[in-house]
């Protein structure tokens, strides 16, 4: 639906389903689109409405150590630190950022797209602070995935996946289109980051990869 709704309408339609699981009694499902709903709201810039659902979705995940709530759960910490990054809260965005990040790290299983995103943000809240060496280390972990799963998605749409890729199949369209763009954008953070600090070989190389991911867009 992303792909195709405009944000405003998407903030309507969310809405109604979390009334709609609100009456249901249906507590998780009322929280993940909680979680969603935020995520529509930091992009409008509306941090404190993202943040305050944000909050009502923790309380349902935390605690909670099945896969699905670790999931949801990670997505909503990911959030909360770009909510906060909204805000101009820096510091307090990098505390939810790599709480999020904890996640990821400890069970791969987790979606990649997500992991991706909190590397990049993470990257990005440090070279706000000013620090841009360890910005680079996480920029440099996000491209690094963006290709291995970029490898992945272009095996499986020549059909050369493997028995356990062939459930991820539905997704492929959606990922390609969350993980080109982030690739790109991540690139040139890495090519500008490493231009400042004089690594001129490795920003003349990012640049090339951000050319060759934009063709095949």
């Amino acid at each position: 639906l992303k792909y195709f709704w405009s944000k405003e309408d998407l903030v309507q339609l969310y809405e109604k389903y979390i009334q709609s699981a609100e009456k249901r009694g249906q507590q998780a499902i009322r929280a993940n689109f909680q979680i969603l709903l935020a995520g529509l709201f930091v992009c409008q810039g509306r941090a404190c409405d993202a943040i305050r659902e944000l909050k009502k979705a923790e309380e349902i995940f935390i605690g909670d150590s099945s896969k699905g709530h670790v999931q949801a759960l990670a997505s909503c910490y990911a959030t909360l630190g770009n909510a906060h990054r909204c805000q101009g809260s820096i510091e307090l965005g990098l505390v939810y950022l790599l709480k999020a990040k904890e996640f990821y790290d400890k069970d791969s299983s987790l979606s990649c797209e997500c992991h991706i995103s909190v590397l990049q943000a993470l990257g990005a809240t440090y070279a706000h602070l000013n620090f841009p060496t360890k910005a680079l280390v996480l920029y440099r972990k996000a491209r690094n995935k963006c290709k291995l799963h970029l490898g992945e998605s272009e095996r499986e749409s020549k059909g050369e996946q493997s028995s356990s890729r062939r459930s991820h199949r539905s997704n492929l369209k959606g990922f390609l289109r969350g993980v080109h763009p982030c690739g790109i954008e991540i690139g040139m953070n890495i090519a500008e980051l490493t231009a400042t600090l004089g690594q001129y070989d490795e920003a003349r190389q990012s640049l090339a990869e951000v050319e060759s991911i934009q063709k095949r867009l």
